[in-house]
């Protein structure tokens, strides 16, 4: 009997040792073994007064592989290690006592196979920074490229903070995403979290700044001097304040620039806060949101606005014509007097291809001229009256309409007709520069002929608001008669009189208390309404 015992005992030993090594679930090449793979274990530790605890779905001991510790995390070979196995389900979670808006946490041997999704508690998301060892490679996701090869380890971390200021969260899961073999995660020593103290973080910039105007360089990218922390300044609301964070200057070491959509044709927001453009980047302009995120705790700043560009290659003239449909055609216009390219208003080009801003006067149909022009007018529908000569550039009368016998008066007092073209260099080679222009043929009548009219943009009433009721109503125009009246907010009837001789008119309105009233300015069938204030 004690034969068949002794057996029976030695093959349940057996039996026992082979289904534990079988049992073990290696994380990064047998980076944890696993003690149980069906339960989700966990480790705790308290950091500044909070507790930490740490659960997955696998708790193991720690195989320590030669890894590259220049990233250290103090990994408890001693309480065990967190694990996600190798499952892209497997998972690990960081729960904390009290709320947190920034921790830094960290994984041990980390090699290229690894990918993890990053997530926090909080619905305004998770914002990564700071990462020693390991690349972000999305908004929430961390994964080991750096390191190359999958038989290198390395131990890593990283900061997790709340996306928007003054968020907060208690929880961190990771959960292992890569779907690679011997892929997968192991915690770092939850004593040795980092737990950022929570800061509120202000930020201050203009909000509406300019960086550089550039010319068109072929070859050359450029880059602008200004940056989005000390642009020119173009929004009047910011008196000349520089970029601050927290008080002190913005710069790459305290702040990311995050835009809101990518610049366009390519071009490039430097962590410096200036603009490169690639070479041979045509002519536009552009303005652009950004924001400023706090590099210590994650804190986002609202959107701020910039501008950036690249000068035009050809600036086409867009003349104005004025013709008093009331007086002889002669008057203000003849017909060829006015000419796109030259006169009040002159067509320049800019000749360099090197980024040099140098214009020019346009010409036309110059052979070997480095500033020749072509013009191709583009009126829709075409203008009955009037057209562009596009070899000289003149503005002149369509036939059958001419000096002697000019287009008819228009029957709206007053009309603006539109010729529109387009203005191209054409002897640039390969790379076309055109631009848009436009004429405005403006028929007029004097304001005096347009009958008993009141224009509002005549009208000034001064001091408004006024402190002790007395008011001046000043008219540029004394030729139109008019009531003039004032009520009250009731709309009582306080005030009236008829307009003199004079251009000003003085109404004492001193023996009524303070408040908002209207004045009525009544001509013939016309009712202008103004509002006036005693303080």
């Amino acid at each position: 009997m004690k034969k068949i015992y002794l057996l029976t005992t030695l093959f349940f030993l057996l039996f026992f040792k082979n289904y534990a090594q079988k049992t073990e679930n290696p994380i990064n090449n047998e980076k944890v073994s696993s003690t149980s793979s069906k339960s989700i274990q966990n480790l705790s530790c308290v950091v500044n007064g909070i507790n930490i605890t740490t659960t997955g779905t696998q708790l193991g001991t720690y195989n320590t592989p030669t890894v590259d510790n220049s990233c250290p995390v103090n990994v408890s070979t001693t309480t065990g290690v967190i694990g996600t196995g190798t499952s892209n389900t497997g998972w690990i979670r960081y729960t904390f006592s009290s709320p947190v808006s920034s921790v830094t946490i960290g994984y041990s041997s980390v090699n290229s196979h690894d990918s993890g999704l990053i997530s926090i508690n909080n619905p305004s998301g998770v914002f990564l920074s700071n990462p020693c060892g390991v690349y972000i490679t999305g908004n929430n996701v961390i994964t080991g490229n750096n390191f190359g090869d999958e038989t290198l380890y390395g131990d890593i971390n990283i900061r997790v903070s709340a996306a928007t200021l003054g968020a907060t969260f208690t929880q961190i899961t990771l959960t292992n995403i890569s779907g690679l073999i011997g892929s997968g995660w192991a915690s770092a020593n939850a004593c040795n979290f980092i737990i950022h103290p929570t800061q509120p973080t202000s930020f201050s910039n203009c909000l509406k700044i300019y960086l550089d105007s550039f010319c068109y360089n072929a070859t050359q990218s450029q880059t602008t001097a200004h940056s989005v922390f000390n642009g020119t300044i173009i929004d009047e609301s910011c008196f000349g304040m520089p970029c601050l964070i927290n008080g002190l200057p913005c710069s790459s070491s305290n702040v990311i620039l995050e835009l809101e959509e990518p610049l366009p044709f390519g071009c490039i927001l430097n962590p410096n806060g200036t603009v490169t453009f690639p070479p041979g980047t045509m002519p536009f302009y552009h303005e652009f949101n950004y924001r400023l995120r706090s590099i210590a705790n994650g804190a986002a700043s609202i959107y701020y606005r910039a501008s950036i560009r690249i000068h035009k290659k050809v600036l086409p003239a867009s003349p104005t014509i004025y013709i008093d449909a009331d007086g002889p055609i002669n008057g203000v216009y003849s017909n060829g007097s006015v000419n796109i390219l030259n006169g009040a208003a002159t067509s320049q080009i800019n000749t360099s291809t090197t980024g040099v801003c140098g214009y020019i006067p346009s010409v036309i149909g110059q052979p070997n001229v480095s500033n020749t022009v072509s013009i191709i007018e583009t009126t829709t529908p075409q203008n009955p009256y009037y057209r562009i000569n596009t070899g000289t550039g003149a503005i002149v009368f369509r036939p059958p309409y001419n000096a002697s016998n000019p287009p008819p008066v228009p029957t709206l007092p007053e009309k603006n007709y539109y010729l529109t073209y387009q203005m191209c260099i054409n002897n640039t080679g390969a790379v076309s520069f055109c631009e848009n222009g436009q004429v405005t043929i403006h028929h007029y009548y004097d304001n005096f002929k347009q009958g008993n009219k009141i224009d509002t943009k005549n009208i000034s009433i001064y001091p408004n608001p006024s402190l002790d009721g007395n008011f001046t109503v000043s008219l540029e125009d004394n030729k139109t008669s008019f009531d003039l009246e004032v009520y009250d907010m009731l709309g009582q009837l306080i005030y009236f009189k008829e307009k003199n001789h004079s251009n000003d008119i003085l109404i004492n309105l001193t023996t009524f208390s303070k408040g908002i009233y209207l004045i009525k300015i009544k001509s013939d069938d016309e009712v202008i309404n103004k509002n006036i204030v005693i303080k």
